[in-house]
Protein backbone atom coordinates (compact mmCIF):
# COMPACT_ATOMS: atom_id res chain seq x y z
CA UNK A 1 0.00 0.00 0.00
CA UNK A 2 0.59 3.42 -0.67
CA UNK A 3 1.53 5.35 2.96
CA UNK A 4 0.21 9.00 3.36
CA UNK A 5 1.41 10.93 6.23
CA UNK A 6 -1.91 10.19 7.91
CA UNK A 7 -1.61 6.60 7.08
CA UNK A 8 2.13 5.96 7.88
CA UNK A 9 0.83 7.51 11.66
CA UNK A 10 -1.87 4.88 11.82
CA UNK A 11 0.34 1.84 10.34
CA UNK A 12 1.32 -0.50 13.43
CA UNK A 13 4.55 -2.22 13.36
CA UNK A 14 5.13 -5.50 12.58
CA UNK A 15 5.16 -7.68 15.66
CA UNK A 16 1.53 -6.21 16.95
CA UNK A 17 -1.10 -8.09 18.08
CA UNK A 18 -3.65 -6.24 17.44
CA UNK A 19 -6.69 -6.82 19.47
CA UNK A 20 -10.18 -5.34 18.88
CA UNK A 21 -12.68 -5.56 21.64
CA UNK A 22 -15.59 -4.23 20.32
CA UNK A 23 -17.82 -3.48 22.06
CA UNK A 24 -21.33 -4.75 21.24
CA UNK A 25 -23.52 -2.89 18.17
CA UNK A 26 -20.33 -0.92 17.06
CA UNK A 27 -19.50 -2.66 13.42
CA UNK A 28 -18.22 -5.81 14.97
CA UNK A 29 -20.33 -8.35 12.72
CA UNK A 30 -19.34 -6.35 9.68
CA UNK A 31 -15.63 -6.11 10.72
CA UNK A 32 -15.40 -9.43 11.65
CA UNK A 33 -17.13 -10.96 8.96
CA UNK A 34 -14.88 -8.82 6.30
CA UNK A 35 -11.36 -10.46 8.27
CA UNK A 36 -12.81 -13.39 8.06
CA UNK A 37 -13.45 -13.44 4.38
CA UNK A 38 -10.42 -12.07 3.38
CA UNK A 39 -7.94 -14.51 5.12
CA UNK A 40 -6.15 -16.09 2.65
CA UNK A 41 -5.83 -12.75 0.86
CA UNK A 42 -4.43 -10.72 4.28
CA UNK A 43 -2.13 -13.67 5.17
CA UNK A 44 -0.15 -12.75 1.83
CA UNK A 45 -0.27 -9.51 2.97
CA UNK A 46 1.20 -10.42 6.79
CA UNK A 47 -1.51 -10.76 8.46
CA UNK A 48 -3.16 -13.26 10.33
CA UNK A 49 -6.53 -13.43 11.56
CA UNK A 50 -6.68 -15.12 14.66
CA UNK A 51 -8.98 -18.19 15.33
CA UNK A 52 -10.75 -20.29 12.66
CA UNK A 53 -14.28 -18.82 12.80
CA UNK A 54 -15.80 -15.27 12.05
CA UNK A 55 -14.73 -14.24 15.72
CA UNK A 56 -13.20 -16.75 18.44
CA UNK A 57 -16.29 -16.92 21.19
CA UNK A 58 -15.16 -19.84 23.11
CA UNK A 59 -11.86 -18.21 23.88
CA UNK A 60 -12.40 -15.40 24.76
CA UNK A 61 -15.49 -16.38 26.63
CA UNK A 62 -12.56 -18.83 29.00
CA UNK A 63 -10.34 -15.82 29.17
CA UNK A 64 -12.74 -13.30 30.76
CA UNK A 65 -14.92 -15.95 32.59
CA UNK A 66 -17.45 -15.37 31.00
CA UNK A 67 -20.54 -18.46 30.77
CA UNK A 68 -21.44 -19.89 27.54
CA UNK A 69 -24.92 -18.86 26.48
CA UNK A 70 -26.25 -22.43 26.59
CA UNK A 71 -23.95 -24.35 29.39
CA UNK A 72 -24.00 -21.31 31.54
CA UNK A 73 -20.07 -21.76 31.89
CA UNK A 74 -16.89 -20.68 31.05
CA UNK A 75 -15.45 -22.64 28.51
CA UNK A 76 -12.51 -24.66 28.96
CA UNK A 77 -9.16 -21.94 29.57
CA UNK A 78 -7.01 -24.77 27.32
CA UNK A 79 -9.68 -22.74 24.20
CA UNK A 80 -7.62 -19.59 24.99
CA UNK A 81 -4.42 -21.20 25.25
CA UNK A 82 -4.87 -22.76 21.57
CA UNK A 83 -5.43 -19.33 20.02
CA UNK A 84 -2.25 -17.37 21.61
CA UNK A 85 -0.04 -20.24 21.09
CA UNK A 86 -2.09 -19.85 17.17
CA UNK A 87 -0.79 -16.41 17.41
CA UNK A 88 2.56 -16.97 18.28
CA UNK A 89 3.52 -19.62 15.92
CA UNK A 90 2.47 -17.56 13.11
CA UNK A 91 4.67 -16.69 10.30
CA UNK A 92 2.86 -13.71 9.76
CA UNK A 93 4.65 -10.21 11.11
CA UNK A 94 1.28 -8.99 12.63
CA UNK A 95 -2.12 -10.76 13.88
CA UNK A 96 -5.31 -9.62 14.97
CA UNK A 97 -8.00 -11.12 16.76
CA UNK A 98 -11.38 -9.69 17.25
CA UNK A 99 -14.27 -10.15 19.70
CA UNK A 100 -16.72 -7.89 21.17
CA UNK A 101 -16.51 -10.03 24.31
CA UNK A 102 -13.31 -8.57 25.18
CA UNK A 103 -15.31 -5.43 26.01
CA UNK A 104 -16.84 -7.89 29.24
CA UNK A 105 -13.42 -8.29 30.65
CA UNK A 106 -12.39 -7.25 34.29
CA UNK A 107 -9.01 -5.94 35.25
CA UNK A 108 -7.65 -9.14 36.18
CA UNK A 109 -8.39 -10.80 32.84
CA UNK A 110 -7.01 -7.38 30.41
CA UNK A 111 -3.69 -8.41 32.30
CA UNK A 112 -3.93 -12.38 31.81
CA UNK A 113 -5.19 -10.94 27.97
CA UNK A 114 -2.61 -8.71 27.43
CA UNK A 115 0.59 -10.66 29.04
CA UNK A 116 -0.64 -13.66 27.69
CA UNK A 117 -0.62 -12.41 23.95
CA UNK A 118 2.72 -10.20 24.27
CA UNK A 119 2.83 -7.73 26.83
CA UNK A 120 4.20 -4.46 24.34
CA UNK A 121 3.80 -6.03 21.55
CA UNK A 122 -0.65 -5.79 22.28
CA UNK A 123 -2.56 -2.71 20.74
CA UNK A 124 -5.84 -1.97 21.48
CA UNK A 125 -8.83 -1.42 18.99
CA UNK A 126 -11.79 -0.27 20.57
CA UNK A 127 -15.19 0.68 18.09
CA UNK A 128 -18.11 3.39 19.45
CA UNK A 129 -20.72 4.78 18.00
CA UNK A 130 -23.07 7.11 19.75
CA UNK A 131 -24.75 5.54 23.31
CA UNK A 132 -28.41 7.02 21.25
CA UNK A 133 -27.94 4.64 18.14
CA UNK A 134 -26.96 1.50 20.42
CA UNK A 135 -29.50 1.62 23.02
CA UNK A 136 -32.59 0.65 21.09
CA UNK A 137 -30.70 -2.06 19.31
CA UNK A 138 -28.70 -3.67 22.28
CA UNK A 139 -32.46 -4.00 23.60
CA UNK A 140 -33.58 -5.91 20.18
CA UNK A 141 -30.31 -8.08 20.64
CA UNK A 142 -31.64 -8.74 24.65
CA UNK A 143 -35.05 -9.17 23.35
CA UNK A 144 -33.70 -11.75 20.52
CA UNK A 145 -31.98 -13.73 23.31
CA UNK A 146 -35.09 -13.95 25.81
CA UNK A 147 -35.91 -10.84 27.72
CA UNK A 148 -39.44 -9.86 28.53
CA UNK A 149 -39.09 -6.17 29.29
CA UNK A 150 -40.86 -2.99 27.34
CA UNK A 151 -38.08 -1.04 25.66
CA UNK A 152 -39.60 1.63 28.25
CA UNK A 153 -38.51 -0.55 30.92
CA UNK A 154 -35.25 -1.56 30.27
CA UNK A 155 -34.49 2.43 29.54
CA UNK A 156 -35.54 3.32 33.01
CA UNK A 157 -34.21 0.02 34.75
CA UNK A 158 -30.57 0.82 32.92
CA UNK A 159 -30.45 4.69 33.85
CA UNK A 160 -32.25 5.13 36.83
CA UNK A 161 -31.67 1.63 38.32
CA UNK A 162 -27.62 1.73 39.04
CA UNK A 163 -27.78 -2.20 40.70
CA UNK A 164 -30.78 -3.66 38.65
CA UNK A 165 -29.97 -7.24 37.29
CA UNK A 166 -31.96 -6.85 34.25
CA UNK A 167 -28.82 -6.76 31.82
CA UNK A 168 -25.62 -6.29 34.87
CA UNK A 169 -23.13 -6.18 31.75
CA UNK A 170 -24.38 -3.38 29.88
CA UNK A 171 -22.53 -0.71 31.47
CA UNK A 172 -19.73 -2.51 31.49
CA UNK A 173 -19.76 -2.52 28.03
CA UNK A 174 -21.32 1.06 27.13
CA UNK A 175 -19.82 3.15 29.62
CA UNK A 176 -17.09 3.89 27.03
CA UNK A 177 -15.07 5.98 28.82
CA UNK A 178 -14.24 3.42 31.18
CA UNK A 179 -13.95 0.90 28.73
CA UNK A 180 -11.00 3.02 27.48
CA UNK A 181 -9.56 3.93 30.63
CA UNK A 182 -9.81 -0.10 32.06
CA UNK A 183 -7.50 -1.07 28.91
CA UNK A 184 -5.53 1.84 28.87
CA UNK A 185 -4.70 1.46 32.02
CA UNK A 186 -2.70 -2.00 31.34
CA UNK A 187 -1.58 -1.95 27.53
CA UNK A 188 -0.70 2.63 27.80
CA UNK A 189 -2.95 5.57 26.41
CA UNK A 190 -0.29 5.13 23.35
CA UNK A 191 -1.45 1.56 22.63
CA UNK A 192 -5.00 2.05 22.48
CA UNK A 193 -6.88 3.38 18.96
CA UNK A 194 -10.38 4.42 19.10
CA UNK A 195 -12.58 4.64 16.74
CA UNK A 196 -15.74 6.42 15.98
CA UNK A 197 -17.91 5.00 13.28
CA UNK A 198 -18.97 7.84 10.54
CA UNK A 199 -22.97 6.55 10.37
CA UNK A 200 -22.42 8.18 7.07
CA UNK A 201 -19.56 5.55 5.50
CA UNK A 202 -19.69 2.25 6.92
CA UNK A 203 -16.52 1.13 4.94
CA UNK A 204 -14.91 3.69 6.79
CA UNK A 205 -14.29 1.01 9.41
CA UNK A 206 -12.83 -1.27 7.44
CA UNK A 207 -10.58 1.07 5.71
CA UNK A 208 -9.14 1.89 9.05
CA UNK A 209 -8.66 -1.05 9.70
CA UNK A 210 -6.71 -1.94 6.38
CA UNK A 211 -4.41 1.42 7.52
CA UNK A 212 -3.52 -0.37 11.08
CA UNK A 213 -2.55 -3.26 9.40
CA UNK A 214 -0.82 -1.52 5.88
CA UNK A 215 -3.42 -4.02 4.38
CA UNK A 216 -4.34 -2.71 0.80
CA UNK A 217 -7.15 -0.44 0.62
CA UNK A 218 -10.22 -2.68 -0.19
CA UNK A 219 -9.07 -6.06 0.71
CA UNK A 220 -11.68 -6.36 3.72
CA UNK A 221 -15.05 -5.92 2.36
CA UNK A 222 -18.18 -6.03 4.13
CA UNK A 223 -20.12 -9.08 3.49
CA UNK A 224 -24.39 -7.79 3.19
CA UNK A 225 -25.66 -11.06 3.67
CA UNK A 226 -24.07 -11.30 7.28
CA UNK A 227 -25.16 -7.41 7.91
CA UNK A 228 -26.81 -7.22 11.50
CA UNK A 229 -29.73 -5.84 10.57
CA UNK A 230 -31.47 -4.25 13.56
CA UNK A 231 -35.78 -5.34 14.02
CA UNK A 232 -37.82 -3.06 13.67
CA UNK A 233 -40.41 -2.02 16.53
CA UNK A 234 -42.80 -3.84 15.38
CA UNK A 235 -40.88 -6.84 15.32
CA UNK A 236 -39.23 -6.58 18.34
CA UNK A 237 -42.43 -6.57 19.86
CA UNK A 238 -43.76 -9.81 18.50
CA UNK A 239 -40.40 -11.42 19.92
CA UNK A 240 -41.22 -9.72 23.38
CA UNK A 241 -44.76 -11.28 23.45
CA UNK A 242 -43.40 -14.78 22.25
CA UNK A 243 -40.76 -14.30 25.21
CA UNK A 244 -43.33 -13.55 27.58
CA UNK A 245 -45.69 -16.82 26.14
CA UNK A 246 -42.58 -18.82 26.08
CA UNK A 247 -41.83 -18.59 30.02
CA UNK A 248 -45.31 -19.31 30.57
CA UNK A 249 -45.40 -22.18 29.39
CA UNK A 250 -42.74 -22.92 31.54
CA UNK A 251 -39.86 -23.87 28.68
CA UNK A 252 -36.52 -24.26 29.89
CA UNK A 253 -34.00 -21.53 28.22
CA UNK A 254 -31.46 -24.18 25.70
CA UNK A 255 -34.85 -24.91 24.41
CA UNK A 256 -35.88 -21.17 23.38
Amino acid sequence: MTLTPESAALLLPEGTRLVHIGPPKTGTTTLQSAFHAARTAIAAEGVRYGGNARQPVKPVLAVTGRPAPLSGVPPPITTWQRLVREVDRAREPRAVISSEFFADAQPEAIQTIVRDLGGVRVHIAITLRPLARILPSQWQQYVQSGMRASYDTWLDEMFNKPNTKLVPTFWQRHRHDRLVARWAEVVGPQNVTVVVLDEGDHAMVLRTFETLLGLSTGILVADEDLENRSMTFAEAEVVRAFNIAFREEGLGTPLH
